[in-house]
């Protein structure tokens, strides 16, 4: 069985091939590959776990589950990685309750790397 990360790792790479070719992006956008073929979200790899919560948060590869997005989003921001905080924001006051806000957090508070 793929891993979701492992899947998702692949859609978004060959989705960043993509709009690299259609010139959508001023910048290249980096392959999965260049990070290695083993780092995953579980190693604490902030851009792993920022991959991973985008793809919960829009169902590339996995169900769409926002909650989960969001806790993946939250660890890959407090390591200081940027480009999740805007989506957080908009999960935090277009789609998540706080109820649903506080259980991203509690799933990201017990989250321990492997």
């Amino acid at each position: 069985m793929i891993k979701p990360w492992r899947f998702c790792a692949v859609v978004l790479s060959a989705s960043a091939a993509f709009l690299l070719a259609a010139d959508e992006f001023p910048a290249p956008v980096p392959d999965v590959e260049i990070h290695g073929p083993n780092v995953r979200p579980e190693q604490n790899y902030a851009a792993a776990q920022s991959n991973l919560g985008f793809c919960y948060a829009h169902g590339p590869g996995v169900a769409e589950d926002s909650v989960e997005a969001y806790k993946w989003l939250l660890l890959a921001a407090r390591q200081g990685h940027e480009a999740p905080k805007e989506h957080m924001t908009l999960l935090e006051s277009k789609l998540l309750t706080p109820e649903q806000i506080a259980q991203g957090q509690k799933r990201a508070r017990e989250f321990k790397p492997r």
